[in-house]
């Protein structure tokens, strides 16, 4: 895909309003698919569809041959009349890649299963610490080069309660060797490259962990919460799992809009 028809695939089907990736983000993701070349793909977020669409496109002409996007919603957010991912048949009606539509689920879900990934995309609820689950989730799935993008990493300056400042929480806690961000959009979009020992991912998850939390909405969390203890027992450490436990007591959010 060249970079003006990703321009104008993007300004034809993007929704106003509904953050997705801009134009320049999506082309910074194209040149990292270039370079590796992933096979596999998982998106966390599928929204409207807009990046799975241009993502299916990318793989499509770099070798891809899977895109599974998982959304917590069936319906669109904006628009609950259109399913979540409405776009993607408008945006890619190849037959090389297999776009898959998963809903309603969560990264939490993914840690279950069996299937691995080259590359991944992160665009769900940023609020803290969910981009960092998101993380721990999508790990223990992802193989090669471990790239995993996040998006809206300046969310939180546009919030008035600054909700969601878990995408930068989460790029702060990890080496310059291992962090990258994008000029695009004034730094919005970042990506990890997750081939750090196991040990030291878990250091930087316990510094994540015992900042403050935005999220969660503890009421509604809990079933969510205990999930993820069962990926860390899976996956990670004792320690791991002691620190996450101490905070969900500590950092007990009250419910709240996202």
């Amino acid at each position: 895909m060249l970079g003006e028809e990703l321009r104008r695939l993007h300004a034809q089907h993007k929704v106003e309003g509904s953050g997705p990736v801009t134009a320049s983000e999506a082309g910074w993701m194209l040149r990292a698919i270039e370079e590796h070349r992933p096979e596999s793909f998982i998106e966390l977020g599928t929204s409207s569809g807009l990046s799975t669409g241009l993502l299916a496109r990318m793989l499509h002409d770099n070798g891809g041959r899977r895109l599974v996007s998982v959304d917590v919603s069936e319906r669109f957010y904006k628009d609950p009349s259109r399913a979540t991912g409405f776009l993607v048949p408008e945006l890619y009606a190849g037959d090389r890649v297999t776009v898959e539509l998963r809903s309603p689920l969560t990264s939490i879900d993914v840690a279950g299963w069996e299937d691995t990934f080259d590359m991944g995309f992160v665009d769900g609820n940023h609020q803290h610490p969910w981009p960092l689950i998101d993380t721990l989730c999508l790990l223990p799935r992802l193989t090669g080069p471990k790239v995993l993008f996040h998006h809206d990493l300046n969310v939180y300056k546009t919030q008035r309660n600054a909700n969601g400042v878990g995408p930068k929480y989460l790029f702060d806690q990890f080496p310059e060797s291992h962090r990258t961000r994008y000029r695009a959009n004034r730094g919005n979009l970042f990506s990890l490259r997750l081939d750090l020992p196991r040990e030291q991912v878990e250091e930087l998850a316990i510094e994540g962990f015992q900042l403050p939390w935005t999220g969660l909405r503890w009421k509604k969390g809990r079933p969510y919460v205990d999930a993820f203890r069962g990926v860390l027992r899976d996956h990670y450490s004792g320690r791991l799992l002691e620190v996450f436990d101490d905070c969900t007591e500590r950092f007990r959010v009250a419910d709240r809009a996202s």
